[in-house]
């Protein structure tokens, strides 16, 4: 499990702030201590100094497991991110406020009902009704061990049957029946009505959630942390010349991209006596599609000593990459007949061109769009170079 994030104190602390090692940070969920791991190869990030705690940490904002949908093009992917992080984000809110009406709801009702049942013994008692206190005492003991034991059977609540006491009726949690019927052998489970929300409440006291509220509670602020510390980067896609070659590098930054274009240089200098750098795409708040983007040309990627994120592509390939981008910049759905909605179009679809020479089509989001004859070329010409 790769942890983004220590906690001290109640404090997040992102794996950039402190140096590689041992660190006095723990796991927000188990609390173990943790090492923070700054290889120059795998992402930076904390692991537990021992084994690894049972919670999962899969669905947080960094964690892609498994194969990425890597046909998608780029700004396809970063929209099928956000709505996966704000649905995600949306579950674990509804989580917590289910858990926390739970605990909510026992802390109100349960005390209600112990006063309830301590009023109606010390009722009977008055009214020397020995073995109907009794009764109701026995019911009283048996609540308390149930809240305080799994195992514990649950209280008789039918037990109580004063029908003089308790005219609204009587109930099973389904079927209900007036004082007068609840002499019959058919109702010997039923229990009084005023008492049914309180009998609900236990019997869903042992119920399991997914996890409980602190954990919940965890899990949101990191994520949401971890949301808001990833957007102070920007995603950067630069051109390398060199004496000898030309090639491409992405990456992030939370510096300057001058700042960062002097470190890349510095870096590139041992390998290549000359260097000059382009930056051709820069923008803040997608950075997560880095790693998409590394997996998706993972067979691109060209190795420099021990340097990482350096791939080189053909002409056509960066072409649609850089058209690519371009669309990841776009804010909203570009106007009908410009270049940009071609572009735009042909990568939120399947990649696939409809109909015959004279009247083409294009699905976008399983809706069909008729084509100018020029679009259809163009879309055409993209998906040619997509193969």
């Amino acid at each position: 499990m790769k942890l983004p994030y220590g906690v001290t104190n109640g404090n997040f602390i992102h794996i950039s702030e402190v140096p590689s090692g041992r660190s006095s940070l723990q796991c927000p969920f188990c609390n173990q201590s943790l090492l923070a791991k700054k290889g120059k190869i795998k992402r930076h990030h904390f692991a537990h100094d021992g084994s690894s705690c049972i919670s999962s940490f899969n669905n947080n904002f960094f964690g892609i497991l498994g194969k990425l949908p890597t046909h998608l093009p780029l700004c396809m992917y970063a929209k099928h991110k956000v709505q996966t992080i704000n649905t995600h984000l949306e579950e674990l809110q509804q989580e917590l406020t289910v858990a926390t009406q739970k605990e909510n709801k026992e802390q109100q009702l349960l005390p209600e009902l112990l006063s309830i049942l301590s009023q109606l013994e010390q009722r009977y008692l008055k009214e020397k009704q020995s073995q109907k206190a009794k009764q109701v005492k026995k019911i009283q003991e048996q609540t308390h061990r149930y809240t305080t034991h799994k195992i514990a059977p649950f209280p008789e609540f039918h037990l109580i049957k004063d029908v003089d006491l308790f005219k609204d009726g009587f109930t099973d949690g389904n079927k209900t029946c007036r004082s007068d019927e609840v002499k019959q052998e058919v109702f010997e489970y039923f229990y009084p009505i005023a008492l049914d929300k309180y009998v609900q409440c236990l019997k869903h006291f042992h119920q399991q959630l997914t996890t409980d509220i602190a954990e919940l509670q965890s899990k949101i602020d990191l994520f949401q942390k971890e949301l808001n510390y990833f957007n102070l980067f920007d995603l950067y896609f630069i051109e390398v010349t060199t004496d000898k070659d030309q090639f491409h590098k992405i990456g992030l930054t939370s510096r300057s991209i001058e700042t960062r274009l002097k470190e890349i240089k510095r870096d590139l200098t041992p390998y290549y006596p000359t260097v000059q750098l382009k930056v051709l795409f820069l923008k803040k708040g997608v950075a997560f599609t880095e790693t998409f983007f590394k997996q998706k040309y993972a067979a691109y990627q060209l190795p420099i000593g021990t340097l990482t994120e350096y791939f080189k592509f053909s002409n056509q390939l960066l072409f649609l990459i850089l058209k690519d981008f371009n669309c990841l910049s776009l804010e909203g759905i570009p106007e009908r007949g410009t270049e940009n909605w071609i572009y735009w179009a042909y990568f939120n679809s399947n990649g696939k061109l409809y109909g015959g020479h004279h009247s083409r089509s294009i699905y976008i989001n399983n809706e069909k769009h008729l084509l100018s004859k020029k679009e259809g070329l163009l879309v055409e010409r993209l998906i040619g170079m997509g193969k």
